[in-house]
């Protein structure tokens, strides 16, 4: 397809549009003012340090707990948090520290591999949604509607079921590709905010064509909701692991992640033993929040509540 016709369906600049433009822009702010105000917000150091300090532990996994967390002691089941095991043990004898720390790679892992399915998937859909003529802006919208309608945990069920297995790879695609769509309409919404501006009139009035103006000033303004959503949403896609572990539809018990642990909460119950079940989840809340607020800061800081 052309360049012209892909952005043959926004409006023409004639002269006379030209000339108020640059009147009202010489009486007002500065010609080439497209990006987001940003808003003084002092940066959010306990979550950062939080995060810091959960990923760091995950990344050294290996050093910091070299043994094989599956490994069983079944001389030393259920015991409470000591010098020995800084977590106790569950009622198979496996240590909980050395499981969480573990554990926690493959479950930053998924969230990570899906967050990035779902951020890719939500640029291209947003800016299509926006800039396509009107009948394809229609269709698309309507099918992201329909999508956004489902129950995400059944998309997820069903994606997996075609996508076939257990693997991290099936998991993050089943994740990704059902929470692309709330961010889809963020980015469709700031970029038809920003296609009426009166720069991108003036770009065009100069030659600028479709993938210069969608260099130039499209994705510059849908950086910081690029940011905001993705680490938003890598704390959906964490959560969304560890509720698939939960439910039995996601990895299997012999592998570990911060979902699989928190399966095991009956067991924990029956034998009174808390720590197999609070600490994992005191680990997850922990980077769930931590996440939101990051990406509450970047919403914040670039005063995105304010032009969407």
């Amino acid at each position: 397809m052309e360049e012209k016709e892909l952005f043959s369906h926004i409006d023409e600049v004639d002269s006379e549009k030209f000339l108020a433009m640059l009147k009202k822009q010489a009486e007002s702010k500065p010609l080439m003012d497209n990006h987001i105000t940003k808003n003084k917000k002092s940066l959010p150091l306990v979550p950062l340090l939080v995060l810091g300090v959960i990923v760091i532990f995950t990344l050294l996994a290996g050093v910091i707990y070299p043994k094989d967390p599956s490994y069983m002691e079944l001389g030393e089941r259920s015991l409470a948090p000591s010098s020995r095991h800084f977590f106790g043990t569950d009622s198979l004898g496996r240590d909980v520290f050395g499981m969480v720390v573990h554990g926690g790679q493959l479950s930053l892992l998924v969230g990570g591999v899906s967050t990035i399915i779902s951020t890719i998937i939500a640029v291209i859909m947003g800016c299509l949604t926006a800039l396509l003529p009107k009948t394809l802006r229609s269709l698309l919208s309507r099918f992201i509607d329909l999508v956004l309608s489902i129950p995400s945990i059944l998309l997820m069920i069903f994606i997996q079921a075609i996508t076939g297995g257990n693997t991290w790879l099936s998991i993050s695609l089943s994740i990704g590709l059902s929470s692309w769509m709330t961010m889809a309409k963020m980015i469709k919404a700031q970029v038809n905010r920003i296609k009426g501006e009166e720069y991108i009139y003036l770009a065009k009035y100069y030659g600028g064509g479709f993938f210069y103006l969608l260099k130039k000033h499209f994705l510059p303004t849908l950086v910081p909701i690029i940011f905001f959503m993705a680490f938003t949403g890598l704390g959906h896609a964490i959560t969304a692991e560890a509720t698939l572990s939960f439910l039995g539809i996601g990895f299997p018990m012999e592998i570990i992640t911060w979902g699989s642990l928190l399966s095991l909460s009956g067991q924990a119950l029956l034998t009174k033993s808390w720590w197999v079940i609070i600490i994992p989840g005191v680990f997850l809340v922990l980077t769930v929040v931590s996440l939101v607020e990051i990406g509450d800061y970047i919403r914040k800081r670039n005063g995105i509540e304010k032009k969407l």
